[in-house]
């Protein structure tokens, strides 16, 4: 019984290590040609990642609004809990601001690259 256990767990650890394997050669033949036709650049490299940062960081802002919405409703009147709304409050309106002025940050850099070159 510990012997045939043994066996197919070894057997599922291959069947997810094949899995891997495959998917990591699929996501190779996809982005080879894509990257060996695109010309990379630092201001490329750089638009990238600030538009995928500001995706997940705009998603967190407004998670961070909702959750503020949920507590002041959810308060009632509580002190306690109106106490935490209002730090929620405050951390969603730090959070906007950092998101926003971290954006604004984009053009500013892009500007300093590209004047440089």
């Amino acid at each position: 019984m510990l012997d045939s256990t043994r066996q197919s767990l070894k057997v599922d650890k291959l069947n997810i290590m094949e899995k891997k394997i495959l998917f990591l050669i699929l996501l190779v033949v996809l982005a080879v040609p894509t990257v060996a036709s695109a010309q990379i650049t630092i201001v490329s490299l750089i638009n990238g990642a600030v538009s995928t940062a500001w995706i997940i960081a705009t998603a967190v802002v407004v998670i961070l609004w909702l959750v503020t919405g949920m507590l002041f409703l959810t308060a009632q009147g509580a002190p306690e809990k109106l106490n935490s709304a209002r730090t929620a409050l405050i951390s969603a309106v730090a959070g906007t601001a950092i998101v926003v002025l971290a954006f604004s940050m984009r053009g500013i850099i892009e500007g300093i690259i590209t004047r440089g070159t």
